[in-house]
C-alpha cells in the first residue's frame, strides 16, 4: 500500500478529484485529501465505476473486487507499486 501522504500529495494536483468509497475504520484514517462517498449499493458502486476517469488500487484488500468491478466497466485501473519484488501473488484470479 502506498504511504498515505502519496494520496494527499495527489490530491493537490487541480487535474485529480481523488474519490473513495472505502469505510473508515476505528482508529485508521484515511489519508487527508480523498473525498469521502462512503459504502455504496453494488448498483451505485457499479455506476460511479463506470463514470469516473481511472480507478487507482490502494493496495488494500490486496486483491480487490474493485478491479474487476473497473475492467467489467471498461474503466482503466491503475495498480502502482512502492516496492521493489512485489508479490503478485493471486493476481492470476484475474486472467482468462
Amino acid at each position: 500500500m502506498p504511504p498515505k501522504s502519496f494520496w494527499t500529495e495527489l490530491s493537490t494536483d487541480p487535474d485529480f478529484e481523488l474519490l473513495t468509497t472505502a469505510k473508515e475504520e476505528e482508529g485508521e484514517a484515511l489519508p487527508d485529501g480523498l473525498t469521502k462517498l462512503g459504502p455504496q449499493s453494488r448498483e451505485a458502486y457499479d455506476e460511479l465505476v463506470g463514470n469516473v476517469k481511472v480507478i487507482v488500487g490502494m493496495g488494500f484488500p490486496v486483491i480487490s473486487p474493485s478491479a474487476y468491478t473497473a475492467l467489467c466497466r471498461g474503466t482503466p485501473l491503475v495498480l502502482p507499486i512502492f516496492k521493489e519484488n512485489a508479490s503478485m501473488e493471486g493476481w492470476h484470479l484475474y486472467g482468462g
